[in-house]
């Protein structure tokens, strides 16, 4: 049987603009559907060291030097008192992995498409994906402009969860239900030294928090999260609880005083959700397609290029093989990986939403291989069977 492509990805994000250079590379006919214009402007700003892989591993990560401010590790603040807790990633149970970058998220998934292009794959932009018919043999996928067949799909759709909405997957988790408000602001103060790319959390009162994120040209992400409860009476006035949160820590306040604001509040509520099935017949979902926790400890696009590579990976043996991913081992092994790095994750979120977080980060910087083991969790190495934490918390 012939087909147009062997692969279809739909999302062009980082999930799926990783995928489809993997598979491109790797020599196999790749189509992604990309429904948006780009440049657009999207959160989920800070990356992780260990998303250093893969992306060396498509022959991208090198082109990020010049581009964006490098991210050393991650301060902690509390509103309470002047504490400050410095995770820094160079002292992690590795020292291979040192720093990220904090990007512009249109600049970096625009460059990542583009990598993609250039190493091969068919790139349809803005085309929208409409409807996705499965059969024994292929995959038909009908957009606004075109039908297409492949050997596989790739659900690359971000929070459309294209595949798991229509098969009735995706579940709300009702446990995270919070609500970020956030703008970018010029001059926001940052340490003068080779730490001023670090992004700074800040733990305020009711379960909120707020991030800095610096980036190369003086402007910074600054964003609040609150519960979606206590945003509901500020709903015509994101901005009031915005500089109301703020207020409550000092430190904060006071890194903010002389900036200016350069991007208007965007508002995203009730962002974390979960699917049943991240595989299945000729399809397999990557990045917040499969799901999505908390931006708190930065591990959305990680998990999309981290998913990104495994995924790939099935689906090259898959092919190599002449298999589906629901009659080979690759289904069980993927959603297996998948969900450890999400348990793993979640592990952390859970700590810091409960009321003991500060109280256990003394105990974690004061023992040497706790807190190394919690700083590869932060740097992203949440695959590891050599971290402590993991095993004695049985995650």
């Amino acid at each position: 049987m012939r087909f147009d492509f062997d692969v279809i990805i739909i999302g062009g994000g980082p999930g799926g603009a990783t995928t489809a250079s993997y598979l491109a590379l790797a020599g196999y006919k790749t189509a992604l559907i990309e429904k948006s214009e780009f440049p657009r402007f999207k959160i989920g700003e800070s990356l992780l060291p260990y998303s250093k892989g893969p992306l060396e591993e498509i022959n991208f990560w090198q082109k990020l030097e010049s581009k964006y401010i490098p991210k050393f590790g991650a301060k902690f603040f509390s509103h309470a008192n002047d504490d400050c807790f410095h995770i820094v990633f160079e002292k992690a149970l590795t020292e291979d992995h040192p720093f990220a970058y904090e990007v512009q998220r249109q600049d970096f998934d625009q460059q990542l498409l583009d990598h993609a292009k250039s190493c091969g794959a068919t790139v349809f932009q803005p085309d929208e994906a409409i409807g996705i018919d499965y059969d024994d043999h292929s995959v038909t996928v009908r957009t606004t402009s075109q039908t297409m067949t492949a050997q596989f799909l790739v659900d690359a759709s971000g929070r459309n969860s294209m595949t798991a909405i229509k098969q009735s997957h995706r579940h709300t988790d009702t446990s995270l239900s919070h609500t970020a408000i956030f703008g970018h602001f010029k001059d926001v103060e940052r340490s003068p030294d080779k730490f001023a790319g670090d992004i700074i959390i800040t733990v305020l009162p009711n379960l909120s928090w707020s991030w800095v994120i610096p980036f190369l040209d003086q402007s910074s992400s600054v964003g609040v999260v609150v519960q979606s409860n206590d945003f509901r009476k500020y709903k015509s006035n994101p901005g009031g609880l915005f500089w109301q949160k703020i207020s409550q820590c000092n430190n904060l306040q006071n890194a903010m005083k002389q900036s200016t604001q350069s991007k208007d509040f965007d508002v995203v509520a009730n962002y974390s959700y979960h699917c049943d099935q991240l595989a299945g017949h000729r399809w397999i979902s990557v990045g917040d397609a499969l799901g999505f926790i908390d931006p708190i400890f930065s591990s959305g696009v990680h998990l999309a290029i981290s998913s990104a590579k495994y995924a790939s990976k099935h689906i090259i043996n898959c092919l190599s093989e002449g298999s589906t991913l629901i009659t080979s081992d690759a289904k069980h092994d993927y959603e297996e990986k998948i969900r450890k790095g999400f348990r793993r994750f979640r592990w952390a979120i859970d700590l810091f939403y409960s009321s003991k977080f500060e109280e256990q980060m003394k105990r974690v910087m004061t023992n040497e291989q706790i807190r190394r083991s919690f700083t590869s969790l932060l740097a992203g190495d949440v695959w590891s069977e050599e971290n402590l934490l993991f095993r004695l918390n049985s995650i």
